[in-house]
């Protein structure tokens, strides 16, 4: 839907806070939807993987026919389905899926993110790693709380490369941010948010 905008990114870039932002400063117009929460008891990663599927589907068909009851709202999302293709591909980066795992999970992606599911409109927030790692470490020290595997710094490496690869071959309407500067973030999403297809 064109009045959907999804932020995607590996941990630490910045996601959540920028659509607080986003949403705070222009709220006639925008409105923030609060993601599923994937379980931390899915340690596993082929739970994991079958689980971050249902919840991008899930996301996905609900926004959808929320966006046709909110025309004139913008609805800013926290990840997307290119997500899950990311988190797969740097799965393999790293060594935990087999080709045949691999396989089997994108023909479980592709059956059910159907073409009207797919994200059209993609912000991409992709800072250097350095900064990743610093914001990381910085929202432990202020929350006391790891995510899943974000201590471990090859698994960080494997899944930033995951989102470039698929970021280099997705077909939507995608602007990348490579900066952390919070308030420049927020004029750059703004200015490309009001310069989408629908405006």
């Amino acid at each position: 839907m064109k009045n959907v905008v999804y932020f995607s990114g590996s941990h630490g870039s910045g996601k959540s806070t920028l659509i607080e932002k986003l949403a705070e400063k222009e709220p006639e117009l925008f409105l923030a939807y609060s993601k599923l929460v994937l379980p931390e008891k899915f340690q596993d990663i082929h739970n994991r993987n079958k689980v971050r599927l249902a919840r991008y589907y899930l996301h996905a068909s609900y926004l959808n026919e929320l966006a046709k009851e909110k025309p004139n709202k913008i609805i800013l999302c926290d990840r997307c389905s290119h997500d899950n293709l990311a988190y797969i591909k740097g799965f393999e980066n790293i060594g935990w899926l087999s080709k045949e795992n691999l396989e089997n999970y994108l023909r479980m992606h592709n059956f059910l993110i159907t073409e009207e599911l797919k994200p059209e409109n993609v912000i991409f927030l992709n800072p250097p790693l350095e900064e990743v790692i610093n914001n990381i470490k910085k929202r432990w020290a202020e929350t006391g709380k790891k995510k899943w595997r974000e201590d471990d710094f090859n698994y960080l490496v494997a899944i930033r490369k995951g989102f470039e690869k698929v970021y280099s071959e997705a077909g939507a309407n995608i602007l990348e941010i490579r900066y952390m500067d919070l308030e420049k973030r927020v004029k750059e999403s703004l200015d490309w948010i009001k310069n989408l297809e629908k405006y």
